[in-house]
């Protein structure tokens, strides 16, 4: 466990790493190359290749991110940003990740429009669909599998709740969420009080 001297350090080392420059190239290029979401490859290219945030970092953010309003990548870029450069470093992280994309689809819309009787173009936005469906599933296995490497039986309840909520019952993400957060903060904040 750090001590808050630790932690300050830490904290000192990673802004120096991070430039706003650095924020808004890692960002843009994630954005670039995540066809169908860019959540899928965020956790590969923020925690396994920049190093950025450890696995457990990465969740802990996400869970925030998934429970504000907002796209949760969105989110992620902007807390990432101030983490590392303060609001200037959120403008960079968010420039990057929706810039580059933004100017794409803005030419894909021309493309579409003059383009859109032609079955072949059709064709391709199915092959498309297919392999987004499959980058989802890949990054859901990805963020569960410290979840259950860990056995953490009331973690795993929690993450079962939730599928049924959402995946089976189809309960608004929203509700679910304020069902199970309180419960699951106070089960955890309890077993930290134990630990220590």
């Amino acid at each position: 466990m750090n001590t808050p001297d630790q932690k300050t350090d830490v904290t000192t080392q990673n802004e120096t790493l991070l430039t706003k420059k650095e924020l808004f190239i890692g960002f843009a290029k994630l954005s670039l190359t995540a066809f169908g979401g860019v959540l899928p490859l965020a956790y590969r290219t923020i925690v396994e290749e920049r190093k950025w945030l450890k696995p457990q970092e990465f969740l802990d953010q996400l869970g925030i991110c998934q429970f504000l309003p907002g796209p949760s990548m969105v989110n992620l870029a902007v807390i990432l940003g101030s983490r590392f450069q303060g609001v200037w470093g959120s403008f960079a992280a968010l420039a990057g990740l929706i810039g580059p994309p933004f100017l794409i689809v803005l030419m894909i819309a021309i493309l579409y429009q003059r383009f859109q009787n032609i079955e072949i173009f059709h064709n391709a936005l199915k092959g498309v669909t297919v392999a987004a469906a499959g980058l989802i599933s890949a990054l859901a296995i990805k963020i569960a599998e410290p979840i259950f490497k860990k056995k953490c039986k009331t973690s795993i309840v929690f993450l079962l709740l939730a599928f049924i909520g959402v995946g089976l019952l189809k309960l608004p993400l929203i509700l679910v969420l304020l069902c199970l957060a309180p419960f699951s903060v106070y089960i955890f904040l309890r077993k930290a009080r134990r630990e220590t």
